[in-house]
């Protein structure tokens, strides 16, 4: 991974082959102590987890993808979570017949390279247990 300060509140950000995105974008937020952030970027990924909450049935309904896929968007956000940086992200994929598919990433490693940006907010939203077991709704 390698980062660049645009500006007192916007990154850009490229991580590089291999790295585990959601496990990099939060290990940064960390590091530069971000608490609240929207997220946008594209590339290439592979070992994708998806995921689809149904909430009626309060359960995320998960698929692994092994395949290497087009990144054709990938948006979210920065919040905090057991007083840890949590990066919610979702991701639109296009795969090598040009299927497109999508939903929350749990996560998945970059194939090629994922360029992101990276806008931070000077607040701290908070998710913490909703009317659900799994629905972690943002509080601010």
């Amino acid at each position: 991974m390698d980062a660049k300060k645009l500006t007192e509140t916007q990154y850009f950000i490229r991580l590089d082959r291999g790295e585990n995105v959601n496990q990099t974008l939060k290990k940064f937020c960390r590091e530069n102590e971000i608490k609240c952030a929207r997220i946008h970027g594209l590339g290439a990924l592979e070992e994708c987890e998806l995921g689809y909450y149904d909430y009626h049935a309060d359960i995320y309904k998960t698929k692994v993808l092994e395949d290497e896929f087009e990144l054709l968007s990938m948006e979210g956000n920065v919040s905090m979570m057991d007083s840890e940086p949590f990066v919610h992200l979702h991701v639109s994929l296009s795969d090598n017949e040009f299927r497109s598919l999508g939903g929350h990433l749990f996560e998945a490693k970059v194939a090629v390279t994922v360029e992101c940006w990276m806008e931070v907010f000077p607040y701290e939203f908070t998710r913490s247990k909703g009317e659900k077991e799994k629905f972690r709704p943002l509080s601010f």
